[in-house]
Parts: C-alpha cells; sequence; structure tokens
C-alpha cells in the first residue's frame, strides 16, 4: 500500500464552473469528481487522480493542512465560526479571546471580488473580513466600544457601498453580540439564520437583525396547519385578490417607514390621498386598518405565517 500521493497545484480560475461552484458549496473545500480529487484553500487549488487510496491520502493531507502550519489566518477564522474552538485554532485565528464579538453575514448574488471587497470596507484594528463558502462574506467586528446601533448603520453603509461601488445587491444578516471569541460560532448561526428568516418572510429592507426577528421567529415555530387555519381565521379568502405586487409594495414601504402616511407616500411617488385609499381597501376586505398599530401587528404576525412566493412578491 502507497503512502504518497503525487499532488499538483494549480489556478481556482482554470477549474470548470461545475468544480468551482461544488468547491465553494464544500464545508471543508474538498470534492471528488471527474476523476481527481481538488482542495482549494482560498488561493490555490490542490488536485491529485482520485483511485481510493489516493483520495483516503490527499484528504489526510490536505484537512491536516488546514489545522497544521499550512493553515491560513482566514481558514482558522472561517473554522472558528464553524465552530472549532481548539485552543491551537484559536490561536493561529488571532482574535482576542476576551474581546466582544458580533457576526455580520452578508450574501451577495456572485462569488464577490476579494481584492474589491477588501478594499470597500472600512475596518477597525480587530475587525475582519472572512469570505466563506459560496457567495456569503462574514465581517466580524469588535463591538466592545460599538453598540447595536453603530452595527446596524455600519451594515446598512456596507450593503449601499456594495451595490453603489461594486454593483452587488447584497442583504445582510446580523448576528447577537457574543462576549468571547469561542462564542463566535453562536453569534455567526443566529446571522446565517437572520439571513434564511429574513429572505422567507415579507420583510421591509436588506438587513435583517437576529434580535428584531422574535415574531418571525415565533411564526416558525408554530406548526403549518396551525399557520394555515390561524391564517385563515383572520383573513377571509376573499383577501387573496389583495396580495398584488402593488398592495404588497406599499405595505412594505409603509412599514419600513413605522407607519408614516406622508413618508411613505413621498418614497412611493404616490399623492397622499392614494395611500389612504390603498389603506382603505385594505381595511375593507380585512378588517384591518394598517393605520392602527395593533391591526398592523396583526397583519405583520398573519403575513409572518405566509409563503412569501404563494404571492409572487420579489423584495426590493
Amino acid at each position: 500500500m502507497s503512502e504518497s500521493v503525487l499532488v499538483h497545484i494549480g489556478s481556482f480560475s482554470d477549474l470548470s464552473p461545475e468544480i468551482q461552484e461544488a468547491l465553494q458549496n464544500s464545508g471543508e473545500r474538498f470534492i471528488r469528481a471527474d476523476g481527481a480529487c481538488y482542495y482549494y484553500d482560498g488561493n490555490h487549488v490542490y488536485f491529485c487522480d482520485a483511485g481510493d487510496e489516493n483520495a483516503r491520502l490527499f484528504r489526510s493531507l490536505v484537512l491536516t493542512k488546514t489545522k497544521g502550519e499550512g493553515q491560513t489566518e482566514e481558514d482558522a477564522v472561517r473554522e472558528v465560526l464553524k465552530g472549532n474552538t481548539d485552543p491551537e485554532t484559536m490561536r493561529r485565528a488571532g482574535i482576542g479571546t476576551q474581546e466582544e464579538y458580533c457576526v455580520v453575514l452578508f450574501h451577495v448574488p456572485f462569488p464577490p471580488d476579494r481584492r474589491a471587497i477588501m478594499e470597500l470596507f472600512p475596518l477597525e484594528k480587530k475587525d475582519r473580513i472572512v469570505f466563506m463558502d459560496g457567495m456569503e462574506i462574514a465581517l466580524i467586528m469588535q463591538t466592545n466600544r460599538r453598540d447595536q446601533d453603530e452595527v446596524y448603520e455600519y451594515t446598512a453603509a456596507a450593503v449601499e457601498t456594495l451595490e453603489s461601488e461594486a454593483g452587488l445587491t447584497s442583504i445582510a444578516g446580523i448576528g447577537q453580540p457574543v462576549s468571547s471569541a469561542s462564542a463566535l460560532t453562536d453569534s455567526y448561526r443566529k446571522a446565517k439564520a437572520a439571513l434564511a428568516i429574513g429572505s422567507r418572510h415579507f420583510l421591509p429592507g436588506q438587513i435583517f437583525a437576529y434580535s428584531k426577528l422574535a415574531l418571525e421567529r415565533l411564526a416558525e415555530s408554530i406548526s403549518p396547519e396551525k399557520a394555515e387555519a390561524f391564517r385563515r381565521e383572520i383573513l377571509p379568502a376573499q383577501s387573496e385578490r389583495l396580495m398584488t405586487n402593488e398592495i404588497l409594495e406599499t405595505i412594505r414601504v409603509f412599514f419600513l417607514n413605522d407607519l408614516n402616511l406622508s413618508t411613505t407616500a413621498r418614497q412611493l411617488f404616490i399623492h397622499r390621498n392614494t395611500l389612504l385609499y390603498r389603506m382603505e381597501k385594505i381595511r375593507k376586505i380585512t378588517g384591518l386598518d394598517l393605520r392602527k398599530f395593533e391591526d398592523a401587528a396583526v397583519f405583520r404576525f398573519v403575513m409572518s405565517l405566509t409563503d412569501k412566493k404563494k404571492y409572487d412578491y420579489e423584495k426590493k
């Protein structure tokens, strides 16, 4: 039995699109495909013939590399986010163990240009940018001197900059702050959950903070059968015809502006009376006056129980 394997080094850009996508979506960035084994470390691609023995040795080699001296700092930070908090990985990650952190996760529509992204984010000394698998960018923010409003404002500015400077329309999930580096994985998972929940529900804006998604998290804990029964109880069957893209966009902007009629009308480029007409139309069909906080809250909850794809609504 051979205990050596011939490993070649190549460029990620030389791979087929299918292999590139498979590597980016692999948690270990290791795959077997087209008669070969591949490993991608974020800079280079390592590959060899994919015989069973070669595959075993190659996989052992590359996974040892990610835990050993060949591991880059970014590799180590990525491992910490995914839950590997052994002392050696934490040391290689170079993250202060007694600092407070919050993870913000950006999802972009296609693989980003690493150099361009790094130039767009103004980072403080202890902040980090980590490119995760696929099309996700993790921002680790040191929050000892930042409150949640500052984290949200920074995230909003980053989303705007990604679109204006890099042409990337992104959405972002904000995890909850944690008091140590070893708990970073919890903030990362909650940022990832915030992204997923925000994408599934009728939510305004492009930024979803886990701490502000209590309603949606509660809705997702309800069984589909109970959710449907409750929705039918609150909204009569004829209200289905109300849910046009125009009405849904009106409600989205209305909620985004904290039920402010004047600001909503201005952002929708419609007369205030037109907006009042739409509000009255909603009230007559659903029995809920969205200008009243309690009715707006009920409607908001009912919408959180609803699959937005049912209404063919695409969030702006």
